[in-house]
């Protein structure tokens, strides 16, 4: 019997839901008269808005969650069970299979729960999917746990969806920054979570001021942890970007990342989200596997600098067991490389053969 309620369970950072969006995509296809929801992280649930695929997005907040006293921290749990349990699904899919994500899967009740076969939480589902890490992306990683109920099927880019609205106040943000002449937008995100990914903010600099000369219209993208690089690339500049430091509204990022016409970025959220809106895009990648997590779609480049001792274990610094200095991954990557892989997607973007 067909599903008629699906829940999927995607409990993660902003780039992985965006390299979920293929599974979902792939759920309602095979299932295109049921109503699907979405449970996710409450700084990553505006990835999911405006999806028409996607009937409701269920949000839980574990950030919030941990500054509560241990009551407040156990009640609020029971509440993400209950909700789950309220929605009556028929099919469950654990995109991500965490301890939390399990007790959420079983707190259905659904008659099938599907995930990954990891061997401590495999009596939370009822159908246990074996999945290849090795050299096997994330996305086709999570395809392989929902075509345990969809059967084989192609796999599709991802995708991100925004309201005319939002386009409209990104594009009057820009005209207000910088006029209504010039070159089309290339965005730079120097920023990233974990230091060891980021490219130096020199280097972003003398990109931004060589994508200038070529006739770009530079803009210099950040979250609120990311002003002081953003600043360090604007400073270095000799042309004056537009600098956007300080972003705090996701949706407001995703708005203004696609009235790029190129975006050049470390291996964070904001590459995926470039990605998964069709924009053309650049990832520098070190320490970590662009094999595994690199961005997904037919305008993307990716630049690494492919060191044996890559890719490191995530947010662990093992420079000194391979006689490397913290970031020296990143600082061999020269500008040259990135701004010609650029330019090469731009021009292949701009002949409709990319």
């Amino acid at each position: 019997m067909k599903p008629r309620r699906i829940l999927v369970l995607a409990v993660r950072a902003i780039g992985d839901m965006v390299l979920v969006t293929p599974a979902i995509r792939a759920l309602s296809e095979a299932f295109p008269g049921a109503s699907l929801s979405v449970v996710t992280e409450a700084f990553s649930a505006d990835v999911f808005e405006s999806n028409p695929r996607i009937a409701e997005v269920l949000v839980i907040d574990r950030w919030a969650q941990r500054k509560l006293p241990g009551w407040k921290r156990a009640r609020m749990s029971l509440d993400w069970l209950r909700m789950v349990r309220a929605g009556r699904y028929d099919l469950v899919v654990d995109l991500f299979c965490g301890p939390r994500s399990g007790q959420m899967a079983m707190a259905s009740g659904a008659p099938v729960r599907v995930a990954e076969a990891i061997r401590s939480r495999r009596f939370y589902y009822t159908n246990a999917v074996n999945v290849d890490h090795m050299g096997t992306h994330l996305t086709e990683q999570k395809m392989r746990i929902v075509e345990a109920v969809t059967g084989p099927v192609p796999v599709p880019d991802p995708e991100i969806f925004l309201r005319a609205g939002e386009r409209a106040e990104a594009d009057r943000r820009l005209r207000d920054l910088a006029g209504d002449s010039g070159g089309p937008f290339a965005g730079l995100f120097p920023g990233a979570g974990w230091m060891h990914k980021r490219w130096p903010a020199d280097r972003f600099a003398s990109l931004g001021d060589r994508l200038a000369e070529a006739g770009w219209r530079v803009v210099v993208f950040g979250g609120p942890r990311d002003v002081g690089a953003c600043r360090e690339v604007a400073e270095g500049m000799k042309s004056g970007p537009v600098l956007l430091a300080g972003i705090r509204k996701l949706r407001e990022t995703i708005a203004l990342v696609d009235r790029m016409g190129l975006f050049v970025s470390n291996d964070t959220g904001p590459m995926h989200i470039a990605a998964g809106l069709g924009v053309p895009t650049v990832g520098i990648f070190g320490p970590s596997d662009p094999v595994l997590y690199g961005p997904r779609g037919r305008r993307v480049r990716i630049v690494a600098s492919g060191f044996p001792c890559s890719p490191c274990p995530q947010d662990e610094s093992t420079c000194h067991l391979h006689g490397k200095r913290p970031r020296e991954c990143m600082e061999a990557i020269p500008v040259t490389a990135v701004f010609e892989a650029a330019a090469g997607l731009a021009a292949a973007a701009a002949e409709g053969k990319a």
